[in-house]
């Protein structure tokens, strides 16, 4: 094992030196796309490789550059977006599992039953299996949120960033259970596996690991690469079937 440890290193050290990679990155400034993309950077750096970063913006443009894209990029992602966008992650561009975030219902004018908030393409059965609820759809996230501080609504089901914003506004909110989202990072044209074990790295330093720590996302370096895969195919799946109806 120490053998293989060694020769792995030894590898990484190898092809990283002077190797040239794209790192695409969307989102706005202080948004999470943003910063993780930006500490993938520092750390892609510090591990020898020439970066080039790509500016998307937006997450539908970040797709249309990744998928005509010719050389070695990678690229932050959810698998949430699998409800409104083509790119997903499959066997042939996986590289890591960063986090997993849960969903929340939260309560806006203290009823016990009522109407729900809900960007359209949400899984919607988790919170229908909660109560006795009916869904209001709204546009996105944004969307939502701003009907729930209008008390358009007597809930909203949202991600955890927004439902942070209304946590610090005075309302409770409770995990959703049977849904998450997973952050994962996706890669073309490289070495998958050379570019996880750097990833991965970059994932348990000082860093990301305060800063998943301060958000409050759940990570789990223990889980091989096919679970993590499994998993988020799975919760791809659920995303895009939600779209569909």
């Amino acid at each position: 094992m120490k053998i293989l440890t060694f020769l792995s290193i030894m590898m990484l050290s190898l092809i990283t030196h002077a190797q040239t990679i794209n790192v695409i990155v969307s989102g706005s400034p202080g948004g999470s796309f943003f910063k993780r993309s930006m500490m993938y950077i520092e750390g892609l750096k510090n591990l020898g490789f020439e970066v080039n970063k790509i500016k998307a913006e937006q997450n539908t443009k970040a797709s249309v550059i990744f998928s005509n894209i010719q050389e070695p990029t990678v690229m932050v992602w959810m698998d949430q977006l699998a409800s409104m966008l083509d790119v997903v992650a499959d066997a042939d561009n996986f590289i890591a599992l960063e986090y997993t975030s849960p969903l929340y219902l939260c309560s806006i004018t203290g009823k016990e039953s009522g109407t729900v908030g809900a960007p359209k393409v949400y899984v919607m059965q988790p919170v229908l299996a909660m109560g006795d609820f009916v869904i209001v759809p709204y546009k996105n996230t944004g969307a939502t949120l701003n009907a729930a501080i209008a008390k358009e609504v007597d809930f909203a089901y949202l991600s955890q960033s927004q439902a942070n914003k209304l946590k610090d506004a005075g309302y409770s909110c409770r995990e959703v259970d049977g849904i998450s989202q997973h952050a994962i990072v996706i890669g073309k044209n490289v070495d998958l596996e050379t570019m996880r074990s750097a990833i991965v790295k970059i994932q348990k330093q000082a860093e990301f690991v305060e800063w998943h720590e301060n958000s409050k996302f759940k990570t789990d370096f223990s889980m091989e690469k096919n679970d993590q895969l499994n998993m988020v195919t799975q919760s791809q799946d659920s995303w895009k079937s939600a779209a569909a109806q």
